[in-house]
């Protein structure tokens, strides 16, 4: 159920950084997978290493939804990165 939570975050931080903020080199569907990506290794891998997470492993907290979006916008704000530069 994380997963979904972690995905559905890390997809509207993508739509926002699409529809918002321009960022757009890669289109909207691509803003939102790679947003979703961040957002599931933000809160499964990053927020444990940081104990954002409760004592239950799969809980849902307001620590791992932080990790989450952050490292959503962090993978956005590489992949503009290295398309502004390097054109992939």
């Amino acid at each position: 159920m994380n997963i979904a939570l972690w995905i559905l975050i890390g997809g509207a931080v993508g739509w926002l950084a699409y529809s918002y903020l321009g960022l757009d080199k890669r289109g909207m569907v691509g803003s939102v997978i790679i947003g979703g990506l961040g957002a599931v290794v933000g809160g499964n891998l990053v927020a444990p290493m940081f104990n954002a997470g409760a004592a239950v492993p799969d809980a849902f907290t307001t620590g791992g939804l932080f990790f989450a979006a952050a490292l959503a916008v962090a993978f956005l704000l590489v992949s503009n990165f290295v398309h502004k530069h390097w054109g992939v």
